[in-house]
């Protein structure tokens, strides 16, 4: 291999590497991210999406707080309604889990699913 051919492999790997970064600046930018390098996320300021439980096809109940109030949202494509301002004990049951683990209904874990899955297979 000539050094020629090494200059137009090294220049190809440039090119490939200025395509890629390019293309995750423009993505960034064109999602509406805001600055080009942060983090993103559901938090502005003082107001924090803290759950979204999906009821059906864009239909949603989102629990929001703004500061030291939790509202519990119904949000729709055509309107969001506050269903109830919510304290904060009721705030804090809607990340505990209410279903004991094992009941029928309770999540599960994937590792435990997938376990589960394999013990059947086995002849």
């Amino acid at each position: 291999m000539t050094w020629e051919e090494i200059g137009t492999l090294l220049g190809m790997l440039l090119a490939v590497a200025l395509v890629l970064v390019l293309a995750y600046v423009c993505t960034r930018l064109l999602a509406g991210r805001g600055t080009l390098f942060s983090r993103g996320g559901s938090r502005s300021g003082n107001l924090r999406v803290v759950d979204r439980l999906p009821l059906g096809r864009e239909q949603y109940i989102v629990l929001v707080q703004l500061g030291q109030q939790n509202m519990l949202l119904g949000v729709t494509p055509s309107q969001i309604t506050l269903l109830r301002e919510l304290n904060e004990e009721e705030a804090a049951l809607w990340d505990e889990p209410h279903l004991p683990e094992g009941a029928p209904g309770a999540a599960v874990r994937f590792q435990d699913a997938l376990r589960e899955v394999l013990k059947q297979k086995k002849p």
